[in-house]
């Protein structure tokens, strides 16, 4: 690996593994603790941004008029008026100029610039070609982008095993490149980066980008143009071609003294990821500085997450496009824009990658025709010379994230799936983001008792089957929590100012638990100090068994122990049902022994159990010494409501 430029603080490598069904840090949202909004639970250190490759959109849009070019260049690039992505994905072309494969579809049949002459066979680089392309990508870095990734979705044609760069019509037996092309490709890759970089005396003066990481190769997990019937570039490659390009690249880029970073393995599937990454040999895995997936299938977003942090990588969602079956001509359909929302609230709180980026934010009207799809927040002619473009009605669900959570911020814990949070500690400002991707209304109560201070009103903006980011009166904001309703089919960014985190509990100060129903503590049956003993209520003995220690674990949850016995306040069996009974036990790291101390709207403070969900609370309400302390749904009684007093 080289000397690394970008911040490593968006490799979380402290976060806690996704575990099971659950998501570490993030137990279901309830009726008073609300969707808790947690600044000591960041699910992302440094959210990276929001981006598009350029495939293929690009190499047509590219050649367009200027005038024309700036108009798409604006809506995608500008953070005024547009998305305001800030990550391009440049794609490395592999197709033969001047004769590409004519089956291509529009804007796929991007030029390689390593070119063999089919009459002399002489293999020489001209830099004349792909013009559109890098002229949209000068476009984007004018307008603010600030992050380069480029990729490879088939090696130069001509070192293909086929001699076609769609893939290998056998590619379920045969990589698409032979081994002996190894060492070629890898010097094709790192003489373009070079001459983007600054140039040479050989290649003349550089292009002016400087790219961040590359990927040398894009979903090797398809047999890509099987039957010979590919319309894209496409190239399927074994775990040991994977492995080998990788070693071979990494040494190259070192060789040449170049800071990018090697970026993979790009599956299709997220379901496939794991595998595909375990595959690789160690030396492989070792040069690869950035864990990215595509997830056009699978919902293993947990095994994702937990790969990149244990192998202590970066990780992006690097491609995602969608929607199939829609009807390519109607620009107004909802249910793309609301696929993508639901998509980016999983992974943002599920997954956790530092950047999220769309495949072709620009799709052809006439493929989205042809196929009955609609696909990309904006769809363009690329086929003609109209240069007419439409923005679809994903663009402004889009725009509900992109505008609202912004490179640098941090990307903390909600509770919620469908509400990502977007929190800046330096200028107080938060930012959520929900989605409501059903047909009724949905209530959310946002609590913002986490912060140590909240402002009195939050500014809201809507996309729903009748809006299209519509700006909306401000909502009120009282003891640091406001009430909302999701209309059916919408999303909505809230952004209110906050200070900074309110002070985590001491771990050095013993507390008392006490009920607010029964002014009575909870402590431990008869001083035990055995696994098992009972957790209940009882009058203030000022006994040891009465006390209680807190110790963080990861995404605000605690450790709650025991003064007397040194165990943790935990849930019976792991049990997750209403009634789960509550005991003492020996830590072992378990969800069902971590607890989130959320502040509620009634004063007091609601002591949530991660794994299940449920609130700490008292046995039939009883206000009796000695009734079991059990977990149970919030209904925002009082005997789920505690006051912690400090000894």
């Amino acid at each position: 690996m080289r000397n690394r430029k970008r911040k490593l603080a968006a490799v979380i490598t402290a976060a806690a593994l996704v575990t099971g069904g659950v998501v570490a840090g993030s137990a279901p949202a309830t009726a008073a603790v609300g969707v808790y909004v947690d600044p000591n639970g960041v699910l992302v250190q440094d959210w990276e941004g929001w981006g598009t490759a350029m495939a293929w959109w690009a190499d047509r849009i590219g050649t367009w008029p200027e005038a024309k070019r700036a108009e798409i260049a604006d809506q995608l690039f500008s953070t005024t008026n547009g998305l305001g992505l800030n990550i391009i994905r440049y794609n490395l072309g592999g197709s033969a100029d001047p004769n590409p494969v004519t089956q291509m579809r529009p804007g796929g049949a991007v030029p390689s610039y390593l070119q063999k002459d089919e009459t002399t066979g002489v293999v020489s680089y001209d830099w004349t070609l792909d013009t559109g392309q890098r002229q949209m990508l000068d476009m984007a870095k004018a307008r603010g982008a600030d992050t380069f990734e480029a990729f490879v979705n088939s090696p130069p044609a001509f070192m293909t095993a086929s001699g076609d760069p769609r893939g290998n019509p056998n590619c379920s037996t045969t990589d698409n490149i032979a081994p002996a092309n190894y060492d070629a490709f890898v010097a094709y890759m790192v003489t373009v980066l070079k001459k983007y970089k600054n140039g040479s005396a050989v290649d003349g003066a550089g292009f002016g980008t400087e790219f961040d990481t590359i990927s040398p190769y894009n979903e090797p997990d398809i047999c890509w143009n099987s039957g010979g019937a590919g319309i894209s570039e496409g190239n399927k490659l074994s775990a040991a071609a994977q492995s080998a390009i990788l070693v071979k690249l990494d040494a190259a880029l070192a060789a040449e003294g170049l800071d990018t970073e090697i970026s993979g393995p790009e599956t299709s599937n997220m379901n496939n990821l794991v595998s595909q990454w375990s595959a690789l040999t160690p030396a492989a895995k070792a040069a690869v500085d950035q864990i990215n997936v595509h997830e056009y299938g699978g919902t293993d977003r947990a095994g994702v997450r937990n790969t990149a942090v244990s192998a202590g990588k970066k990780l992006w969602m690097s491609e995602y496009g969608c929607c199939d079956g829609t009807g390519g001509d109607n620009h107004q359909l909802t249910n793309p824009g609301l696929w993508i929302s639901q998509q980016i609230s999983n992974d943002l709180n599920v997954m956790r990658p530092s950047a999220w980026v769309m495949w072709q934010v620009v799709e052809d009207e006439g493929i989205q025709q042809s196929y009955d799809i609609t696909w990309g927040a904006i769809h363009a002619d690329m086929a003609g010379s109209t240069y007419t473009h439409n923005q679809t009605k994903m663009f402004p669900f889009f725009r509900q994230y992109t505008n609202f959570i912004r490179p640098g911020s941090q990307i903390i814990s909600t509770g919620d799936n469908n509400v990502v949070a977007s929190y800046q500690p330096t200028t107080g400002k938060l930012s959520l983001v929900a989605v409501n991707n059903t047909g009724s209304a949905v209530n959310k109560s946002m609590n913002l008792g986490a912060f140590s201070t909240v402002g009195s009103s939050a500014t809201a903006v809507r996309t729903s089957g009748t809006e299209s980011f519509v700006s909306l009166s401000p909502v009120a904001v009282s003891n640091k929590q406001f009430t909302t309703t999701l209309p059916a089919n919408s999303v909505t960014s809230y952004t209110v100012n906050v200070g900074a985190a309110a002070a985590p509990w001491n771990a050095s100060t013993t507390y008392e638990i006490v009920a607010a129903h029964s002014n009575q503590r909870l402590g431990i049956a008869a001083g035990s100090t055995a696994d098992g003993g009972q957790a209940l209520q009882w009058t203030d003995t000022n006994g040891a068994e009465q006390g209680w220690n807190l110790q963080p674990t990861t995404d605000g949850y605690y450790k709650i122990t025991n003064a007397n016995s040194s165990k943790a306040l935990s849930v019976s069996g792991e049990s997750i049902a209403n009634g789960g009974n509550i005991v003492q036990w020996t830590y072992g790291g378990g969800l069902h022994q971590q607890w989130k101390i959320v502040p509620t709207n009634d004063g007091g403070y609601a002591i949530v159990n991660r794994k299940s969900g449920k609130l700490l609370s008292i046995s039939g309400e009883s206000t009796n010494p000695g009734a079991s302390a059990i977990q149970w749904t919030d209904g925002s009684g009082a005997h789920q409501r505690w006051t912690l007093v400090p000894r």
